[in-house]
């Protein structure tokens, strides 16, 4: 697993326990499912927002066929947009997966 970041993440208790719980996640999914050698997280934070990326190099899935009982993303999907940010799962099979998520302080501020 390699880990980079960039800038602080000056998040509210609530988001950023919010944002480890869609890391935890998307971790756990890479270890069940994803067949993975490599995983990267990249945290980039300014005073706009922050931008989540999570990627491997795994075996990929159709993100249009999940079978039914695999709650993950829709979980990780529900905590990110309570918080009013995005969720983005780019895979495609035998390609990895890389879940990217965003936070917008302006978005949120314009509610």
């Amino acid at each position: 697993v390699a880990l980079h970041l960039s800038g602080e993440p000056n998040l509210p208790n609530e988001r950023a326990q919010r944002l480890f719980r869609i890391i935890q996640e998307a971790l756990n999914n890479v270890v069940k499912h994803a067949e993975a050698s490599e995983v990267s997280i990249t945290l980039d934070c300014d005073q706009n927002g922050i931008v989540l990326r999570v990627r491997d190099n795994g075996r990929g899935f159709d993100p249009s066929a999940i079978p039914a009982g695999h709650l993950g993303l829709s979980i990780m999907a529900e905590r990110i947009e309570e918080i009013g940010g995005t969720l983005l799962i780019d895979s495609q099979p035998s390609d990895g997966t890389q879940i990217v998520v965003g936070w917008s302080e302006k978005e949120k501020k314009d509610d």
